[in-house]
């Protein structure tokens, strides 16, 4: 069984090998105004757990 928390919340149960996540639009404040990006959460046969964050900061109008 797998467990952790996110925003408060205990996860927990069966299935969760894989889960995924998006920055809210608009959440960023101070040097995070703009962040917009997306992320997820792998849990290998060996219980190894690993976090992918890919996201961008700035005006996108920029690049």
């Amino acid at each position: 069984m797998a467990a952790g928390g996110l925003g408060g919340r205990r996860l927990r149960g069966e299935g969760r090998e894989a889960e995924f996540f998006v920055i809210v639009p608009g959440s960023g404040t101070r040097a995070l105004t703009g962040i917009r990006g997306a992320g997820g959460l792998a849990v290998d046969a060996d219980g190894t757990h690993r976090i992918r964050f890919d996201y961008e900061v700035g005006d996108p109008a920029a690049h």
